[in-house]
């Protein structure tokens, strides 16, 4: 149990690094492309999660977004947990893989201010609820409420999803 809560610290700690070199690197501190951000801390998040008995089919779905460091920040720090959760609770059947897809979409065309992301993972018939009061589903509630966005939280038979929208700034 002490192994498995000091990895993910780390991978919060990774996380959190990781962006703060994103945000290092930008060209420009008015605006950072949210979409690279997320990907990579997903391919982080499921690098760390894998293993020889247990690989996890990383599924990609974004569009180019650029956002301002006040809601980059509370972004990838949602994305950490989201994805930590996901690649924590994968599972499947026998038959078929264990998943955690990400995706960022402006709703309203490729100019819309209203951005949807999404992460979800795979579950197994007796992986439970998918419901979780830990403090990793508080911190993404309270980065959802940094970002004045809406949450939506809930199993939908063989997968579990968090979503968030928000409008870009």
């Amino acid at each position: 149990e002490a192994e498995d809560a000091l990895r993910r610290v780390q991978q919060r700690l990774s996380s959190l690094a990781k962006f703060h070199q994103d945000l290092y690197e930008t060209a420009s501190l008015a605006q950072l492309r949210a979409d690279q951000v997320l990907e990579d801390l997903a391919r982080q998040t499921t690098n760390l999660g894998s293993d020889a008995n247990r690989q996890i089919d990383l599924r990609l779905d974004m569009d180019k977004v650029t956002l301002a460091p006040d809601q980059a920040g509370p972004l990838a720090m949602l994305g950490t947990e989201a994805l930590t959760y996901a690649v924590k609770h994968a599972s499947g059947t026998t038959d078929g893989p264990v998943f955690v897809a990400l995706s960022m979409k402006h709703a309203g065309g490729d100019t819309g201010q209203e951005i949807s992301v999404t992460i979800e993972n795979s579950l197994s018939a007796e992986g439970g609820t998918g419901r979780d009061v830990g403090l990793g589903m508080r911190l993404i509630t309270a980065f959802a409420t940094q970002l004045d966005g809406q949450l939506r939280q809930e199993r939908m038979g063989d997968r579990y999803v968090v979503e968030v929208v928000f409008d870009r700034v």
